[in-house]
């Protein structure tokens, strides 16, 4: 990944792996099926894009700013989780946050860090950031693959997605649902 004349990180091309021939992100059932044409990954935010515009304001915890990246979860119930960890109550939410369902080609590579690849403290507060942030940059600035499994802290088995918008082929994963039901809490049942 580099940065551009205009402005924008780029990524140039590199050798993947198809994303059914990797074992499921991480034990996980909630994964990318094979038979499928699209599956899905979601995200709740105040903006409908995936431009990853915040990752470059703010670090996160797989990521120092300003490169562009866009946090997701593998199910509905984990972007929740993962938000509720800030807000505290799903009651609290800002009025202009939406859920977004967004679909992704199966053809679409992935790369997949699991738990065994993570030293203990990864899931700490402060500590985990500087763990976890060496893994996100190298993924963001080798250009690798469009997309990165990852642990979520918010419990066992729940998984988030990140997004490498300068990745040439995140160009293919798309928003294919915007839902405005607050506070959510009966979508993320009913998945």
């Amino acid at each position: 990944m580099r940065f551009s004349a205009r402005g924008q990180w780029t990524c140039s091309s590199a050798k993947l792996v198809p994303l059914w021939l990797k074992r499921p992100c991480c034990g996980s059932t909630i994964v990318w099926s094979p038979n499928e044409p699209v599956d899905f990954i979601w995200r709740i935010a105040r903006r409908e894009d995936l431009t990853g515009s915040g990752g470059q304001r703010v670090s996160g915890r797989w990521h120092t700013r300003p490169k562009p990246v866009v946090y997701c979860a593998a199910d509905p119930s984990t972007s929740l989780l993962e938000l509720l960890r800030y807000v505290g109550d799903a009651w609290l939410l800002p009025d202009d946050y939406v859920m977004l369902k967004i679909g992704v080609p199966r053809g679409l590579k992935m790369e997949i860090i699991t738990l065994d690849d993570l030293p203990g403290g990864w899931s700490d507060k402060a500590a985990g950031y500087a763990i976890c942030q060496p893994y996100g940059d190298d993924w963001l600035l080798s250009c690798r693959a469009p997309l990165l499994c990852v642990p979520s802290v918010t419990g066992p088995n729940r998984w988030n997605v990140l997004i490498n918008p300068a990745h040439r082929d995140s160009s293919h994963i798309l928003v294919d649902k915007v839902i405005r039901d607050q506070p959510f809490t009966e979508i993320t049942r009913e998945t």
